[in-house]
């Protein structure tokens, strides 16, 4: 079999949950997903439809389901941005999710030293691109890029935000032949674990970065509870990173490490943190990981079952390392 993210021929051990499956790739140590072939049976609709009515959530039918989620409803976003570009407010006149996002966003940069001003700054696949807001109090609006994925929400933003919006997808397009200048900083913030070619992606970011460019470089690393949390999704990340197949990339690339920050946390207690929830996700939670612990068990798995996300949120620098 083929691995999707190091391209070479592999053995694979298999993580099923409920809409997909993962394959652990045992040269690279990487794991892809793809979107299990699913028809939903008669009875399985009326069974969903019937607890949906029951409990009044209608969100049951989009969990348990299987739907074709085009990538214009995943991103599109746009009843995110009001009319003259800013954040649709929360109840009470709280931040939107955006706002608080985008402010600590802003403050890692400058606990990390990272100066904003005046410089030319690319951030990737970042809707619905309401960062800019920030990003326009330290350098000029014609010195910021964004992408997005879908035309119809690139389109908009560009709109809305008055800025340079680039309709761009990781895993067919390359940044080089999108953007047409080189960039001081470039924000991978919550996007790469939709990427599958790092070496390609590093490549391109060579070609685009200027001397002493600085890269925000956030991903998921391969972990259990990492598959099983996104089970019902169905549109899900396509890829889980090992950090050590990244850093030989790195190194061809120019690129040096200057902030390793490695998070660790447990995801049921962040995501499903009511009584309801608990009780909805935890039954197919246990089923799926018990299977992979009998599996575990029988055939001596080099996976190992790890029931915390790990992350690594990275600063690369570049430099002839």
């Amino acid at each position: 079999m083929h691995c999707k993210i190091c391209e070479k021929d592999s053995f694979f051990e298999k993580i099923n949950i409920y809409k997909h499956v993962w394959f652990y790739c045992k040269k690279c140590k990487n794991i892809f997903s793809e979107k299990k072939i699913i028809k939903d049976s008669y009875l399985k609709e009326i069974l969903v439809n019937f607890l949906s009515k029951i409990t009044k959530q209608n969100r049951l039918k989009k969990l348990l389901l299987s739907n074709n989620t085009s990538t214009d409803k995943v991103y599109g976003y746009r009843n995110d941005i009001t009319s003259d570009g800013n954040y649709f407010p929360s109840e009470n006149n709280f931040d939107n999710k955006w706002s608080v996002y985008d402010k600590d966003f802003i403050n890692y940069l400058k606990n990390h030293n990272i100066d904003l001003n005046s410089k030319k700054i690319l951030s990737v696949s970042d809707e619905p691109g309401l960062i800019v807001n920030e990003l326009k109090k330290y350098t000029s609006i014609n010195n910021i890029t964004l992408t997005a994925f879908d035309q119809k929400t690139s389109n908009f933003m560009s709109e809305k935000l008055n800025c340079n919006v680039k309709k761009f997808d990781l895993n067919n397009d390359k940044l080089s032949e999108i953007v047409d200048e080189k960039f001081d900083l470039i924000f991978f913030r919550s996007t790469l674990n939709f990427n599958l070619n790092f070496e390609s992606l590093l490549y391109e970011l060579n070609k685009i970065s200027n001397d002493h460019s600085k890269i925000i470089f956030n991903f998921h690393s391969p972990t259990t509870a990492s598959c099983l949390m996104w089970m019902f999704d169905d549109y899900t990340l396509l890829s889980l990173i090992n950090i050590d197949y990244l850093k030989p990339i790195f190194k061809k690339n120019d690129f040096k490490i200057i902030f390793n920050n490695k998070v660790i946390f447990n995801p049921r207690k962040y995501y499903y943190n009511s009584i309801s929830k608990k009780i909805f996700y935890y039954p197919f939670y246990l089923i799926y990981l018990m299977q992979f612990i009998i599996k575990n068990i029988l055939k001596k798995t080099e996976f190992k079952i790890n029931t915390n996300e790990i992350g690594y949120k990275l600063v690369l620098k570049k430099e002839k390392i």
